[in-house]
């Protein structure tokens, strides 16, 4: 697999399912629908207030039901990007994929069985554009093989699926989840892009793993998962000096946490809080979204030295809206510490070798305010920041980063949205300007884009 498209090709269909399905949340242990026996839940009562009703295929037998969903996300702008680390001046006109990209999935439902149910979910994703080069930005990838059994003790799944850390704060980032955010694949790369990674959220991935999602009681609910370790970020294990490939998007020389070390599995999970509908005044309701999440990651030096390390974060955000006859107010917050964890991406940051083991310490925080109207129409502008301390041994110096964005998105039939966004992004980094071996030390551009998403 692409190291690439691991990193920048991936977003859940969970989180289209939360933008565009308006399920109900479920309270005090009753029965699971199909939205809820995923691992996002929760997500549905914060995003109710935009997109369109999710049109879904549904096919059903002999008690058997089988959901087809699918999304085309398409965008294309002007980028203008200022001169950075190893790479020129440049102003592009590119096509591209959202931060959501284009994609297939299948929920399969068996029978219930004394109170069970049981389903298995597909996802394939397919990256429209290349790296300005003819046949490339045709891969398929399948994203998510996943088990879930459900009852009123609430719901196991096992296999490959998006992670709970930082799931939230994804999902409630209701500007890139219908469009771009950062253009991390630079002028010439390509996949899709990454919102608010690094500058507000960290990059939840997909992993295999096991996970258990309670029932909601009282509006909380707790959400566990272990997972395969990282023991090696994308790319060549050891180190080396990291950089992008400018010629072909494709990656090179990562900082890594090193061959010769032990893991321990990935253990994730958050505690999150859903409101009922409460009176804010007259006509006027709310409702809330809490969370507060975590993950740890145990790494040990097996070489000369018996060093050891933790890869780990916390995150608390809240997704808050209020509905008005005149039209819905949103406002998503998030702030994050980690360690091990730089740009926004779990393992980098982190590395062992012959002097030990250590990670850096990075925080990041975002954002985002939003206004619909006649149920059609949003207006939306998010800011984040994001930063990791210098640490010499991981190869790291200090890096800030800052992405501002304003979005117009209009729902133009049930299933189609035209949306437009601008933004701002800056990179900086003292020393050398290594920046965790992923992107430029020093970066700067402004976009205007034009898309559209087409959901079924």
């Amino acid at each position: 697999m692409n190291a690439k498209n691991r990193i920048f090709g991936e977003l859940d269909s969970v989180l289209a399912h939360a933008i565009g399905r308006r399920q109900q949340p479920v309270w005090r242990g009753r029965k699971a629908g199909p939205l809820t026996r995923t691992m996002l839940g929760c997500v549905a009562l914060a995003c109710t207030a935009m997109g369109p009703a999710h049109a879904q295929i549904t096919i059903e037998k002999n008690g058997w039901k089988a959901d087809v969903n699918g999304l085309i996300s398409v965008w294309g702008g002007n980028e203008n990007f200022s001169a950075a680390t190893g790479r020129p001046q440049e102003s592009t006109q590119r096509v591209r994929s959202g931060f959501n990209p284009s994609k297939l999935e299948v929920t399969a439902h068996a029978p219930e069985y004394n109170g069970i149910n049981v389903s298995g979910y597909f996802q394939l994703a397919a990256s429209i554009n290349g790296n300005k080069s003819q046949r490339t930005g045709e891969q398929i990838e399948v994203r998510g093989a996943d088990l879930s059994i459900s009852s009123q003790y609430g719901t196991f799944s096992a296999g490959r699926n998006f992670n709970i850390y930082g799931s939230l704060p994804i999902a409630n980032d209701t500007g890139s989840m219908r469009g771009v955010g950062y253009l991390c694949t630079g002028p010439d790369g390509n996949g899709p892009n990454c919102g608010h990674i690094g500058t507000g959220y960290t990059w939840s991935d997909f992993s295999a793993g096991l996970r258990y999602t309670s029932p909601r009681v009282s509006g909380f609910q707790v959400r566990l998962g272990v997972y395969d370790p990282i023991e090696t970020a994308f790319g060549t294990p050891g180190g080396g000096t990291p950089f992008i490939g400018l010629s072909n998007g494709t990656f090179t020389n990562f900082t890594s946490i090193g061959s010769a070390v032990e893991t321990r599995p990935l253990l994730q999970g958050d505690i999150n809080w859903a409101s009922n509908p409460f009176a804010l005044g007259g006509t006027t309701t709310g409702s809330a979204l809490i969370w507060l999440g975590g993950l740890n990651q145990r790494i040990k030096d097996l070489g000369n030295s018996s060093d050891s390390a933790h890869i780990k974060g916390f995150n608390l955000g809240s997704r808050l809206t209020a509905k008005a006859p005149v039209g819905v107010f949103g406002l998503t917050t998030n702030y994050e510490k980690t360690f091990g964890i730089a740009e926004g991406f779990m393992g980098f940051g982190a590395r062992c070798n012959v002097g030990g083991c250590d990670t850096v310490r990075g925080q990041q925080w975002y954002v985002n305010a939003d206004y619909t109207f006649a149920g059609k129409t949003t207006f939306g502008t998010s800011f984040g920041r994001g930063w990791e301390n210098a640490n010499a041994f991981v190869g790291n110096d200090n890096v800030k980063r800052r992405l501002w964005v304003a979005y117009v998105q209009h729902q133009l039939t049930p299933n189609v949205n035209v949306n437009v966004e601008v933004q701002r992004f800056r990179r900086s980094t003292d020393g050398a300007g290594n920046a965790a071996g992923i992107f430029p030390g020093q970066e700067r551009y402004v976009a205007a884009l034009l898309g559209v998403e087409f959901r079924f």
